[in-house]
């Protein structure tokens, strides 16, 4: 193969022969060709074609002020902005989600309102996701604050599916920041506001797909009990997830469903080990690696490789508690030989 850079005159092409004078139309090539690239693993390359796009459109701003133009404009820096966070060129990408954001404070006439300021708010959210990864948590938590209130206005306008979703979305995000730095009451506070709107299921919805969201809510407030040292809140929050994940029984979604139920016995498992009560936790951790193998064997990819070795490390720790040295080994063995397969597949 050759170097893949090679690529975009190809692209060019088509704007050279339909002649149509469309100043976005190369730099949207170039913005795919570096998402393209950035999924193929070649970082380097991905934000090289991004940064084109981006140039290419900024050399032509002064000519066109359309609606479309600036929304490709402002895509081209979430793009980049994407493509920087993922390369670890943190201050880099939020340089780019800021210009993305200039253009999107002012509604320009014509744009569709809403969807531009849901993706203003989506600006706002990947900046969080970038200050989360630099550890500037006060930083994560007023970026998503300010998506929040944005997707809370849409709400209020149009309680849609698809608004619902987002402001949970948002909600979910914050709060998991809180509980990272251990304000437990406000990621509590969190996660029951989402939960009570996820109680209404919109029309239009995927039913398997918005009951696991609760159920996930409902892991959420797990692990923040459990964290805050409230074992038994953490156990009761697992029993709420667990019937709303078991009401799913379209066979379509007996993936999503085995993976929600490992989640669920990981976390009782966790929380019954926090209580000392090590025989049922062995048995929920018995149970987790069950879902895993399941899952596996579904898909054998290596994420689930990695989910099933490390469910039978905690279910070894498990068998070492109780004393039984021989399925300890088991486990580890067996833990030990999924991650020899995944490196000799590398």
């Amino acid at each position: 193969m050759g170097d893949p850079m090679e690529a975009p005159p190809l692209v060019e092409e088509e704007p050279r022969r339909s002649q149509r004078g469309d100043n976005a139309v190369l730099p949207e090539c170039w913005r795919k060709l570096g998402v393209a690239l950035e999924s193929a693993g070649s970082q380097a390359d991905a934000i090289g074609a991004l940064s084109t796009s981006v140039d290419l459109l900024r050399r032509n701003q002064g000519h066109s002020s359309s609606v479309q133009f600036a929304d490709g404009l402002a895509n081209a820096f979430k793009s980049l902005g994407i493509g920087l966070k993922n390369a670890s060129r943190y201050e880099e990408a939020l340089q780019a989600y800021a210009e993305g954001l200039k253009i999107r404070e002012t509604l320009p006439p014509g744009c569709n309102r809403q969807d531009w300021l849901s993706a203003a708010a989506w600006l706002h959210s990947n900046r969080a996701r970038v200050f989360e990864d630099m550890k500037d948590y006060p930083s994560a938590i007023k970026a998503q604050r300010a998506a929040i209130e944005i997707h809370r206005r849409l709400f209020r306008e149009s309680k849609t599916r698809e608004r619902t979703e987002h402001l949970c979305d948002s909600i979910a995000n914050l709060s998991l920041t809180h509980q990272k730095v251990g304000r437990y009451s406000e990621s509590l506070t969190l996660t029951a506001e989402a939960i009570e709107l996820r109680k209404t299921m919109p029309e239009g919805c995927n039913r398997a797909e918005w009951l696991a969201n609760i159920a996930w809510l409902h892991l959420d407030r797990s692990e923040t009990f459990r964290k805050d040292g409230r074992f038994e809140e953490a156990i009761q929050e697992v029993r709420r997830a667990e019937p709303l994940i078991r009401r799913i029984d379209a066979p379509a979604s007996r993936k999503l469903v085995t993976g929600v139920l490992a989640m669920c016995c990981k976390e009782k498992a966790a929380a019954l080990k926090g209580f000392e009560r090590h025989e049922e936790s062995r048995l929920a951790q018995e149970e987790e690696a069950m879902h895993r193998r399941l899952l596996f064997r579904m898909e054998a990819t290596p994420e689930r490789a990695r989910d099933l070795a490390e469910a039978l490390d905690r279910l070894s720790e498990c068998w070492v508690l109780a004393q039984q040295d021989t399925l300890a080994s088991t486990a580890k063995q067996e833990a030990n030989d999924l991650r020899s397969d995944r490196k000799s597949t590398r």
